[in-house]
């Protein structure tokens, strides 16, 4: 699963292909944080995972969000991939809008 949203950065450069590279839980002080990699495309993120990177976006997940995720997955029945990617959606104002690429990767 990714996102699919233009997004500029100062150079000009447009990343459209955003993923989830990263996620952090802190159970003790009920907070996660998310890192979210944009790509020009699917298939420059495909050919250039690392080098292909045009942006890095952080999502912070402050405790009023976390326990309602963190239960939703972890007593619900919610998949943790498309929960983080619709609190993104939910959450950061670049990323509202997006559009959902389903396909075999995370």
């Amino acid at each position: 699963m990714a996102l699919s949203k233009p997004i500029p950065d100062p150079t000009g450069a447009e990343a459209q292909y955003w993923v989830i590279a990263n996620v952090s839980i802190d159970k003790l002080s009920e907070s996660a944080g998310i890192t979210l990699t944009g790509y020009q495309d699917q298939k420059t993120r495909l050919d250039h995972p690392a080098e292909g990177i045009i942006q890095r976006r952080q999502v912070s997940v402050p405790t009023e969000d976390f326990r309602p995720l963190y239960e939703d997955v972890v007593a619900g029945d919610a998949e943790l991939y498309p929960a983080l990617y619709a609190y993104v959606k939910e959450h950061e104002e670049d990323l509202e809008g997006a559009e959902d690429v389903f396909d075999d990767l995370q």
